[in-house]
């Protein structure tokens, strides 16, 4: 779990690279993370917590409960706004809570069904729902998983620095919390390292996401699947406000949109105060949406029905007094200012502050990875954690299909991936080619024409086997290696501060460095490298 979050791919970037490498990680036991973070945030600047667990996993009787524990966070993340707590969604995906269809209703009680905090589901590599990921909705009829995460046969690191592959919720919600933490960085590094309001951050995560199954946010995967690109592009472009609302008070804000765009999701979302355990509707402060667009037209929010028999029905628009959260989505936008009007419908504990965020989808392909930066090895399909994805964003594209290529020089000829991926996916499966190379791009062309490539190179080599490391006397290392096709020279390096810094390099297959403090420990590895 912490490894998903910072781990730095010191052993095998594949398998262990983490979202936020250099993040600063405390660990407890269970919940004791959660009663210690005012303590935290006093002593180590806390801003997320990670809990991969639950109370009661299986139990109908208890699933979905909005209880004494659900409000005690809710009141937490009132009295400390800056403070994000998020929550596995649990793997109860294949109980079946009568009179729900089975693995509906089956979100963990108490912790998970919190309104404030983020709550995350599970999915595989190929975005399908991952079969043990619990659905929604909780027992007050809320929309629970809000976003899901890849947490099926996920690697990441295990003791004795080591690597394995597990499944659960357990492992895409840390790999939201780490992308969190990114989008807590960024925020700091706009606003002169001001912390930012969790609820602003899970405005934009959920806002931001990929929209995945029935049009709309569903129960089976909330507002979809998690997209730091979208999320962070929100805040890098000003394109959120607050609000402050009184009860049957009309607040306004307005946004323009140029000519040509795909689509808009307009997002609301509040930290509710605390309800009272087991009520029939959890919900305090109770805030209304709408967008007016600039022909007049009154566009309301998603609204889910969370009746037994309508829990896997799509999404319709309408007024929604069950969530702290409303998101509206405009398809082919027409030009001009768009109007958002928030009103108090019923502010008990008022003024109410809320985060407005609008997400416009530009007509376009982007080629998320690989971007440039990253570093394979040759594929072997006879070897299936060899796989790789190719993955894109695509708005506007309509019933296009796809094709990707790659190529390997700077003036070579693209090779062809595949061709009619279907309209809407937005992945394709491969093995990287043994063609050792530093100027690594792909690129993915619609059927309309659109198209994108990497932005930046990517790097294909093999690492070097047989590593052997030794200490022929007191504070020098030796080392050798077996060689690496078309590598030019190689570099060593060396484990300092957390970090691989380089040592030197050299153009043979074994070294012996010296200066080392005596009677020390020291980790070093050696990678191949390409001529500069």
């Amino acid at each position: 779990v912490a490894g998903i979050v910072t781990g730095a791919g010191l052993v095998d970037p594949a398998f262990g690279s983490g979202y936020a490498p250099n993040a600063f990680v405390l660990t407890r036991n269970f919940s004791d993370i959660l009663w210690a973070s005012p303590q935290y945030i006093s002593d180590y600047n806390l801003s997320l917590t990670n809990n991969s667990y639950g109370s009661a996993l299986n139990d109908c009787a208890y699933i979905g409960d909005y209880n004494g524990t659900s409000a005690a966070l809710d009141q937490m993340m009132r009295d400390y706004p800056s403070l994000l707590h998020v929550f596995s969604a649990g793997n109860s995906g294949g109980t079946f809570c009568t009179p729900y269809p089975a693995g509906y209703a089956t979100v963990a009680g108490g912790y998970q069904s919190a309104k404030n905090l983020l709550t995350v589901g599970a999915i595989l590599i190929t975005d399908a729902i991952a079969s043990f990921s619990s659905r929604g909705p909780v027992e007050d009829g809320r929309l629970k998983p809000e976003v899901v995460a890849y947490g099926a046969a996920r690697f990441s690191t295990f003791p004795n620095n080591t690597y394995t592959s597990n499944s659960g919720t357990s492992f895409s919600s840390p790999a939201t919390m780490g992308m969190a933490a990114l989008l807590y960085q960024r925020y700091r590094q706009l606003h002169n390292d001001s912390l930012p309001d969790a609820a602003l951050i899970k405005n934009v995560i959920c806002n931001g996401a990929d929209d995945l199954g029935t049009t709309g946010p569903d129960y089976t995967y909330g507002f979809g699947r998690i997209n730091g690109v979208r999320s962070v592009e929100i805040l890098e472009s000003n394109h959120y406000a607050s609000v402050s609302v009184n009860d049957q008070q009309f607040v306004t804000k307005t946004f323009s949109v140029p000519a040509g765009e795909a689509s808009i999701d307009v997002m609301l979302l509040w930290t509710d105060p605390a309800a009272a355990p087991y009520e029939t509707v959890s919900l305090v402060n109770d805030l209304d949406l709408i967008v007016i667009s600039p022909a007049g037209d009154t566009l309301k929010p998603w609204r889910l029905n969370y009746t037994p028999a309508g829990v896997t029905l799509a999404a319709t628009t309408g007024s929604d007094h069950v969530n702290n959260y409303e998101q509206v989505t405009i398809q082919t936008p027409i030009a001009g200012t768009y109007t958002i009007r928030v009103k108090g419908y019923q502010v008990l504990m008022g003024p109410q502050l809320a985060w407005l965020s609008w997400d416009i989808q530009h007509t376009s392909i982007k080629v998320q990875s690989p971007d440039g930066g990253e570093i394979f090895k040759p594929g072997d399909v006879n070897l299936p954690n060899d796989k790789q994805y190719i993955r894109w964003d695509a708005y506007g594209t309509g019933s296009s299909t796809f094709t990707v290529e790659y190529k390997t020089t700077v003036g070579g000829a693209w090779t062809t991936v595949a061709t009619n991926i279907p309209a809407n996916r937005r992945y394709q499966d491969w093995f990287t080619p043994n063609i050792p190379t530093d100027k690594f791009k792909v690129r993915v062309t619609a059927s309309n024409g659109m198209q994108d490539s990497s932005d930046f190179y990517a790097v294909i080599m093999s690492p070097p086997g047989n590593l052997t490391a030794s200490s022929p006397c007191n504070g020098y290392v030796q080392m050798s290696w077996d060689p690496v096709v078309s590598a030019d020279h190689y570099v060593i390096y060396l484990l300092k501060n957390e970090k691989l810094d380089s040592l030197t390099s050299t153009t043979a297959t074994s070294i012996t460095s010296g200066g080392f403090a005596p009677d020390s420990s020291v980790w070093v590895t050696v990678a191949g490298a390409f001529a500069s």
